[in-house]
């Protein structure tokens, strides 16, 4: 049985790969036969990879710090430089807030906005740009190719009526015209003769028709978001403002995004067991609160990542993987 690459031909970037949930993404993509870029704040950061598992997989790391802003958009465009065609975004990059919001500096919270929120907003500015570019493209040539397809149709269908009917002119009056009754047509079989000339006419194969292009998916972004977006927890405070506002990035941009063939959806994980997570105080009384009695695990929102960039009709999808702790 030979094995299947849903994502062969994809190209994804994955920011924050070096490590916990998009490291586990990145590698589910190149899993799926899709072309991966790794995105990593760690400068000489590269993911370790089982090359057995991963086929094709021979992308560096590239380094892209968030932390200031004019060097993010040097990099988000170094970036469509070099890969001028990605079809899946995922915007994984994030830090933990480390202490109350009272006794953090600006440092920190500029990071956490930096990190966190504007490295997203940025890469869905320029990756979202460019897959917008190559779906006007799409639309373009389809309508192009369907134009085409049903000229050279009517021509073809001209020139074979021309040539086997034959129109013969009679000048023929009302009065001079008899109809045999049992030729004559009632007044309701007319109605029905005139709807069926108001009957739709299909226009030949589907990839030509006006607007095929929005049937399949002309790019796709996977924005991390968290479940402290929507629930309060105590010391989370600027944290969990990133979050909520990739949520609202999301909402927003997957309706201006959405008319053009591009989908924006968003992975709302709970506890997650992470190195940003595995070290918690509190780690015992988090799992009871948890309905299914654990945290999860990176590979799981990896199959939340793998369902979206395949679902074409995924868009503003808000995934909630928290193990019912949002109950």
């Amino acid at each position: 049985m030979s094995v299947q690459y849903p994502l062969k031909g994809k190209v994804a970037l994955v920011t924050g790969a070096s490590s916990g949930i998009g490291h586990a993404i990145a590698k589910r993509f190149a899993q799926e036969g899709a072309k991966v870029i790794l995105a990593s704040r760690k400068a000489g950061v590269k993911p370790k990879f089982d090359r057995k598992l991963v086929v094709g997989f021979n992308n560096p790391t590239l380094h892209v710090p968030y932390h200031m802003n004019i060097t993010v958009k040097e990099h988000w465009e170094t970036i469509l430089k070099h890969h001028p065609k990605i079809d899946i975004l995922v915007n994984s990059a994030g830090i933990p807030q480390k202490q109350l919001l009272l006794r953090s500096g600006k440092f920190e919270i500029d990071e956490l906005l930096s990190t966190n929120l504007l490295g997203t907003i940025l890469g869905c500015k320029y990756i979202g740009k460019s897959m917008i570019a190559r779906a006007t493209a799409a639309r373009s040539a389809a309508k192009a190719a369907a134009t085409k397809h049903w000229e050279s149709k009517l021509a073809s269908s001209s020139l074979s009526s021309s040539s086997t009917q034959q129109v013969q002119e009679i000048d023929i009056t009302t009065e001079q015209a008899e109809i045999p009754p049992d030729q004559q047509v009632s007044k309701e079989e007319e109605e029905a003769e005139e709807d069926d000339d108001m009957t739709p006419i299909t226009l030949g194969p589907p990839e030509l028709h006006p607007g095929s292009y929005r049937t399949g998916s002309q790019g796709v972004i996977i924005n991390i978001s968290s479940l402290l977006a929507t629930k309060a927890i105590p010391g989370s405070a600027v944290y969990a403002a990133t979050k909520a506002g990739v949520l609202g990035l999301t909402n927003t941009l997957a309706m201006e995004y959405g008319q053009s063939g591009v989908r924006v959806n968003a992975i709302v994980p709970g506890y997650v067991y992470t190195p940003m997570t595995q070290n918690m105080a509190n780690y015992d009384k988090l799992v009871n609160a948890i309905p299914l009695q654990r945290f999860g695990t990176p590979d799981e929102v990896a199959d939340a990542a793998s369902f979206i960039a395949k679902n074409h009709y995924a868009n503003n999808c808000i995934l909630n993987l928290d193990g019912g702790l949002s109950a």
